[in-house]
């Protein structure tokens, strides 16, 4: 899934992109992954503001979870295999399960 980034201008959330820069600053930093969850009512800007995050990034993955009564299992990390392909394909694409998944 690939996601537009388009310029935007964000008020009132510096606190926000500071907690997301430090907690890219905290990867790279010592190379080990980081999961960073940003959560808020319909039309809090929860996109908006990582899209702001995203612009001058060199690649992101960009997975979401779906508006559904049922959402779909790993529902964020197909959505980054269908871009990355490879490795990642595998596992997620054979019915998974989360332990399966988590262990590739």
């Amino acid at each position: 899934m690939a996601v537009a980034v388009t310029p935007v201008d964000l008020l009132e959330r510096d606190r926000e992109l500071a907690v997301l820069e430090h907690a890219l600053a905290d990867v790279e930093e010592r190379s080990v992954g980081r999961v960073v969850f940003v959560s808020g009512e319909a039309g809090a800007g929860k996109a908006t503001l990582l899209r702001a995050f995203c612009r001058d990034r060199e690649r992101v993955l960009w997975g979401g979870c779906e508006p559904l009564f049922t959402p779909r299992p790993l529902g964020p990390l197909l959505d980054i295999a269908d871009v990355l392909g490879g490795e990642l394909d595998g596992p997620l694409l054979r019915d998974p399960t989360p332990h399966d998944v988590f262990l590739t």
